[in-house]
């Protein structure tokens, strides 16, 4: 059996016109089919092409028709559901006042400098947002590289210390603090948080202000346990199994817990398989409250994101930068609130 033939790797226009020795102008013309190219220049430019395995920019194409107004939202991980109330309420607020959006999924081959270097870059597009927290797809110096480049950059629900990227947040510490009065007005004293271990992440930050808000109020302070952080869901997941099954073996359970992250429904999980009554025997608060947590059995205790209202001020504050109403680098800071359930 013959072994399979290698892909070639696909070139970008600024790469062939280089190749070939002739302006990047000439190749645009002559793969889009402009008139102003001789059958022989564009015989040329297209063979070659076609043997280096050069694939159209769809995203250049339209992105350089003025009158098509487009804003590229970037997403780390698309079965998010956080993530995906923010994007539909972003689209919402960008389509009534005339802007489209392409959605494009950050995951392993597409990385965030790749899609700046080979798409939003040619193409001289101006308007980026990113939903989401950190991952290995998205580091901080390529953000900040991409609104020092002149694009409009928004974060949503993502910090950075850039001046000119432009943010949408929550505040994580007055989540932290929800969730510790609760469990004081609920009179529960051993407390245990579950966290990733990040501790410059929003998510880390929850579980710190619900420890120092438990011993402000008198409560013993809740142990904290950092779950191994990873970019890969699965093993998110695996590693809190690990823990919560570790933890549980170690002795009796507490009053109540906390999980400063929608990752940590897996915890119900294990607490179920294990006899668990949630509600009676163990008091639970999640964060993010999403749609599993309304679809939970029972239904879920949680601290809400404003992800509509995020998803709404972040298209609006965008768009207001591109049309001179409000200035790059602005930092929007929303309140999270205590949602009541059955846990």
């Amino acid at each position: 059996m013959s072994a399979p033939q290698s892909q070639p790797t696909p070139i970008t226009q600024t790469a062939l016109a280089e190749k070939l020795g002739i302006s990047q102008v000439t190749v645009h013309r002559a793969l889009s089919g402009h008139p102003k190219v001789s059958p022989k220049t564009r015989k040329r430019i297209l063979e070659a092409a076609t043997k280096a395995g050069h694939r159209p920019n769809f995203f250049a194409s339209h992105w350089k028709n003025k009158n098509c107004k487009l804003i590229a939202l970037g997403v780390n991980y698309l079965h998010d559901p956080y993530s995906m109330d923010i994007v539909e309420a972003f689209e919402m607020a960008a389509s009534a006042r005339g802007y489209r959006i392409i959605l494009v999924h950050l995951h392993n081959k597409t990385t965030l400098s790749h899609f700046h270097k080979e798409i939003l870059d040619p193409s001289g597009v101006s308007l980026f947002a990113l939903v989401g927290g950190a991952s290995q797809r998205v580091d901080d110096a390529t953000v900040q590289a991409l609104a020092e480049s002149g694009v409009n950059t928004l974060l949503i629900g993502r910090e950075s210390s850039s001046p000119k990227v432009t943010q949408i947040l929550t505040d994580n510490h007055l989540g932290g603090r929800l969730a510790a009065d609760h469990c004081h007005s609920l009179d529960l004293r051993k407390l245990w948080v579950f966290t990733l271990d990040a501790p410059k992440s929003g998510i880390y930050q929850r579980a710190i202000s619900f420890q120092e808000r438990s011993v402000e109020l008198g409560l013993p302070k809740p142990k904290l346990y950092g779950i191994r952080s990873s970019y890969n869901v699965d093993e998110i997941w695996e590693a809190i199994r690990e823990t919560i099954q570790k933890v549980l073996s170690e002795g009796p359970l507490p009053d109540g817990i906390f999980c400063t992250g929608s990752e940590f429904a897996e915890v119900i999980r294990v607490l179920e398989a294990r006899g668990v009554n949630l509600g009676q025997d163990l008091r639970l608060i999640c964060y993010d409250d999403s749609w599993s947590a309304r679809m939970a059995c029972p239904e879920l205790t949680t601290i809400k994101q404003p992800t509509q209202e995020m998803g709404t001020a972040g298209a609006n504050l965008l768009i207001d930068i591109v049309e001179g109403k409000q200035a790059a680098g602005t930092v929007v800071r929303l309140e999270p609130s205590l949602i009541l359930r059955k846990t």
